[in-house]
This record gives C-alpha cells, sequence and structure tokens, in this order.
C-alpha cells in the first residue's frame, strides 16, 4: 500500500475522478466520433444537422482537452500551496470555455484562410450528396454499386469525408458537374434543402389524388348500378326472369297437386270404411276407459290434435261416411293452410293458375322485384316484358336521380356527370376548383396532368421538379458570386464548413482519445509496483506503438485511384497524416459495428 502511495502523484479521492472521467470520456468521443462519421456521409445530412454536429462535438472534445490538462493544473496548484480542490474546480471550467471557444474559433478560422474556395467547396458538396443520393456517379472515387445497396464501408465514409481531395484530383470536376444536367442537381436540390416542402406538396397532391380517386370509384359504382339495371332490359335478360317466374309457377302448382293426392288418399273408400268401423266400435264402447283412451291416442297420431267424439256425428246426430269425409277433409285443409290458402281442391293448370288466390300470390312475389302487374295479367311473355321494362325504366330513373342528389348533397354545386370519361372528369370546373383551394394557379394544370396520370411519382416530375430547376438556373453561381459580401458568400461559408470540418473535427477527436488512452495508461501504471524507469519506458514504447502501427500494419485507408492523381506535396504530406488517422477511425467505426 505504501509502493502505491507512493506512485501516486495525486490523492487517491482525485486520482479515482480524473480515471473515471478520462474512461467516460473515451467511450463518450469513441461513439460521438464513429456517429459524425456516419452522419457527415448519410444522404440527408443538412447544414441544421452540421451545426449540431459541431455544437456537441466542440463541447465532447473541450471536455476531453480539459481532462489532459487537469493533471498539469494539479501539481501547479500544489507547488504554490493554493487550494487545490477549489482552484481545479473553477480552472476546470475556465479550461473547458477556453478550449470550447478555441475550437470554434478554429472553425471559423479554417472558414476565413478558405474563403477562395467558396466556389470549389460549394459544388463538391453538390457532387457529394449528389453521390450519396444516387444521383451522380464517380467510380474512380467511390463504386456506385455500394451507394445502390446502401453497402458503403469505413474507408468509403472516411474517403468521403475527405472528398475536398477531388478538387486537386480533378481540376476539371465542377464544369462536369455543371454539365451533368440540371434536372439531376434538382433533384439533389429537393433531397438536401426542399424535403420538407416536398413533403408537404406531396402530402396535398396524395391527399388530393385519393379524394378524387374516391369520388371516381363513387361515380363509378354508380354508373355500374345503372348499368346493371340497363342490362335487365336486354330481352336475353328478360326471357331468363321470364322463364324463372313461369318455372316457378309449375312448381308451386307441382305442390298443389301433391297436396291434392294426399287429400284423395285419405279420403278414398277404404280409408274412409276403416274409420267408420272404428269410430262405430268406439261409439259402442265409449262408457270404458280403455276404448276412450284408445280414441284419444288414435286422433293425435292422425291429426295431431284431440277432436272430440261428437264432431263426427252429423246434424241428425249420426255417423255417416259423408260425414267422415267432410271432417277428414277440413282436418287435412286446416294442416296443410298455409301451403294450401285457400284454393279449392282438383284445380286443372289453367284453373290454378287463373284462380283468385294463385293470382294475389303472384302479384305479391313480383312486387317483391318491383314488378307491378294488373288483376288482369294473362302470363304471356309479352305482358311480361312490358312490366318488366317498366320496372327497370324505375329503377334507372330512381338511380340517375338518387347518384345527383347525394353528389349535390355532399359536394354542393358541381359539374360531375355519370358519362363522363376519366379525363373529362379530372379537368371538371368542379375539380378544378377544389386544386385552386389548395395550390398556386399556376401549377394547377401541371397538378391535374399528374392526377389524369393516375401515378404517384409523377408528382416529382410533372409538378415539383420543373419548378425547382428553374430554382436551380438561380443556383449555377459563378465564382465572383461568392467574394466577400457577394450574393451567396454566406453559402460558400456553409460549403466550407460542410466540406473542410468534419476532417477536422474527426482528426481532433481521434487524436483527444489517443491521448487520453496514454494518459489513463500512465494512470494504470502508477497503481502497480513497477519503479519509474520501467513505468517511463512503458509509457514511451505506448507512444511509439500507436504512432507507428499504421505504418507497420501496411494500411493504407487512401488507396484510391482519384486519391493517387493528387500531385501537391504539401497535400500528400497532409494525405499521409489523414492515413494516419483515418486507421484509429477505422479501428474505432470497427468496435462500433461488432459492438
Amino acid at each position: 500500500m505504501s509502493k502505491l502511495k507512493n506512485n501516486l502523484k495525486y490523492p487517491i479521492y482525485l486520482f479515482i475522478v480524473i480515471l473515471v472521467s478520462k474512461v467516460g470520456y473515451i467511450v463518450v468521443e469513441s461513439f460521438y466520433n464513429y456517429y459524425v462519421l456516419t452522419i457527415t456521409t448519410s444522404a440527408d445530412l443538412s447544414q441544421k444537422t452540421m451545426e449540431a454536429l459541431n455544437e456537441n462535438g466542440h463541447r465532447i472534445s473541450a471536455i476531453g482537452i480539459t481532462l489532459l490538462v487537469v493533471p498539469l493544473l494539479y501539481h501547479i496548484f500544489k507547488r504554490f500551496n493554493i487550494n487545490i480542490v477549489v482552484s481545479l474546480i473553477i480552472s476546470s471550467f475556465i479550461t473547458y470555455f477556453i478550449a470550447y471557444e478555441g475550437l470554434n474559433i478554429a472553425v471559423d478560422k479554417i472558414v476565413q484562410i478558405n474563403k477562395d474556395k467558396r466556389y470549389d467547396a460549394y459544388y463538391v458538396n453538390i457532387f457529394k450528396y449528389g453521390i450519396l443520393n444516387n444521383i451522380f456517379s464517380y467510380d474512380s472515387f467511390i463504386n456506385n454499386d455500394k451507394i445502390t445497396t446502401n453497402t458503403l464501408d469505413v474507408k468509403d465514409r472516411i474517403l468521403l469525408t475527405n472528398s475536398f481531395l477531388l478538387l486537386y484530383a480533378d481540376k476539371d470536376l465542377i464544369e462536369k458537374l455543371k454539365q451533368r444536367g440540371k434536372e439531376k442537381v434538382a433533384d439533389l436540390y429537393i433531397q438536401r434543402d426542399a424535403k420538407e416542402d416536398y413533403e408537404k406538396q406531396f402530402d396535398i397532391f396524395k391527399k388530393s389524388s385519393q379524394d378524387i380517386s374516391k369520388l371516381w370509384n363513387k361515380l363509378n359504382n354508380s354508373k355500374k348500378q345503372i348499368k346493371d339495371n340497363l342490362e335487365k332490359l336486354d330481352d336475353n335478360h328478360i326471357k331468363t326472369s321470364y322463364n324463372k317466374f313461369i318455372n316457378s309457377l309449375k312448381q308451386n302448382y307441382t305442390k298443389y297437386k301433391k297436396i291434392n293426392s294426399k287429400i284423395k288418399e285419405e279420403t278414398s273408400d277404404h280409408k274412409i270404411n276403416q274409420a267408420y268401423y272404428d269410430l262405430k266400435k268406439y261409439f259402442r264402447y265409449q262408457r270404458y276407459t280403455k276404448a276412450q283412451r284408445e280414441y284419444k291416442t288414435n286422433m293425435i297420431n292422425k291429426f295431431g290434435h284431440y277432436i272430440e267424439p261428437s264432431i263426427w256425428l252429423d246434424s241428425d246426430n249420426k255417423l255417416t261416411k259423408n260425414h267422415i269425409k267432410y271432417i277428414i277433409t277440413s282436418e287435412i285443409k286446416n294442416k296443410l293452410k298455409d301451403k294450401l290458402g285457400n284454393l279449392p281442391f282438383g284445380l286443372s293448370v289453367k284453373e290454378f293458375m287463373y284462380n283468385d288466390e294463385t293470382k294475389l300470390t303472384v302479384m305479391k312475389q313480383l312486387k317483391k322485384n318491383d314488378i307491378l302487374i294488373p288483376y288482369e295479367f294473362d302470363y304471356s311473355y309479352k305482358q311480361f316484358r312490358k312490366y318488366f321494362k317498366v320496372m327497370a325504366s324505375k329503377k334507372i330513373n330512381k338511380a340517375y336521380k338518387s347518384f345527383y342528389f347525394k353528389l349535390n348533397e355532399e359536394l354542393g354545386k358541381n359539374d360531375i356527370k355519370l358519362n363522363m370519361n376519366y379525363k373529362q372528369f379530372i379537368y371538371s370546373d368542379y375539380i378544378k376548383n377544389k386544386i385552386k383551394q389548395k395550390i398556386p394557379n399556376e401549377d394547377i394544370d401541371n397538378m391535374l396532368k399528374a392526377l389524369y396520370s393516375k401515378d404517384l411519382a409523377n408528382f416529382k416530375k410533372i409538378i415539383y421538379l420543373p419548378k425547382v430547376v428553374d430554382k436551380v438556373n438561380e443556383m449555377m453561381y459563378k465564382k465572383e458570386d461568392f467574394k466577400d459580401g457577394a450574393i451567396v458568400s454566406k453559402k460558400g461559408d456553409e460549403a466550407i464548413k460542410l466540406l473542410y470540418i468534419p476532417p477536422f473535427a474527426l482528426s481532433v477527436s481521434i487524436i483527444a482519445i489517443l491521448l487520453n488512452i496514454i494518459t489513463v495508461f500512465s494512470m494504470l501504471l502508477s497503481i502497480t509496483s513497477l519503479n519509474n524507469k520501467v513505468i517511463n519506458s512503458l509509457k514511451i514504447g505506448l507512444i511509439l506503438f500507436i504512432i507507428l502501427l499504421p505504418s507497420f500494419s501496411s494500411y493504407d485507408g487512401f488507396d484510391n485511384k482519384m486519391i493517387k492523381k493528387v500531385s501537391n506535396t504539401e497535400l500528400k504530406t497532409y494525405i499521409s497524416f489523414l492515413n494516419w488517422i483515418s486507421y484509429y477511425e477505422t479501428k474505432n467505426a470497427e468496435f462500433h459495428n461488432n459492438f
């Protein structure tokens, strides 16, 4: 324990606070480095997002710088015998704010130094995000298949972060970009600078398209109903309905005949004789309980209910065969009343059809289908066709009236007609007026054209893109437009930040991480039993290892056809430094990808 205390350069509480803070910082900075690398090479990076990244990145890096300085401040305060805790807290805050403001000043300085590159930065950014949005392709720089399949690896993202190198590798890049077509640049502008407005306008178009489609479907449903009724006026359809009607009559007559047959069978001489014999026997022994019981059972079995014995006797109180036949016939009629109605027995086909009971039944059945026939209806096809057509015509007129009534009730005054085709419908005054309420007058014709196509994708092609192409004409700036105080100097400064700050921020981040890793390693060594000579040797060894590892591993993150075309000697030195940094960026990203 005494050996541990001798090696420690700070009080144990301060040692723990610094160590935990450094480890926490390394974790946060490592994640943020990966996050920045990913976001700055995403297709939809905006200026607002970039500003937020800078702000947060500077705060995190300022914390890292403060943690590097804290041990030095401790020794200074200790030497001058100043209150260590209070002094460290105050000086840490001061160091943090100085580091934070220093990074902000550094960014402004980068912008100031490179202000002559505003023009170049503006167009390289357009090109960079054109590649990321799969609008432009530049396979000698980034394989376009990786953009299409969204399979960019860490090295690709590092190259894209340092895309300013293209200015030195391809002198004609900007002129090539201007010649690639205004529509492609306009497409990129939509994705980067007009996404919110585009989505808002597209939602209006989509909603209009859905409303119009709903109204058109309603129109077609009404057309179909009327068409169905019109088809009923066709002689083939009427003939089919007539045959169905006649077959139904025949089936009813067949049922009627079956009922007649049952009555005939139940009132045959044999059955009546048997009934007469059984009843005569009953009346002879009716005083006996057994006879009464057998009678009751027979009545229920034959007729379904008990019949008073006196009913079988005629008006003269005699048991006769004629009266027995009458009672049996009446019972069968009552039992089959629902099926037979008031039809008499023994009707021929013609008598059955022209009987009042049958005619009333037929009139009721046809009325259910809205076919109204007079009592004099003679069952002929000619008459059936006549009344059927009257029914169908009424339905068609009713459908027309119902459609226009509901349409006017729902839409108000309008010029929508059932006989319109889709083009006439889209270009009707009602649709035009509805569209005018939602979009500027100059867009109406294109809107109607896009709606007529029935393709939502045509919103961009027909409506939005042509407007943006006009705007792109205004975006094709000249070099003098980017001079101080010129119309787009601010856009140029924003472009410089987008182009030059990400590699700067990532480099500062990696260096801060590595320096804090070295100090954490040194702090951990200080709690071992090793002597100072060994500890110092291990520190130097770690520093040399970090410096030389990228070279020993033969890593080349900038092994790229376009980057190799850079001939500037000073820039090549910078590329070597970027390559060294990118090795640790790669390792950091791989760690987070596998985490």
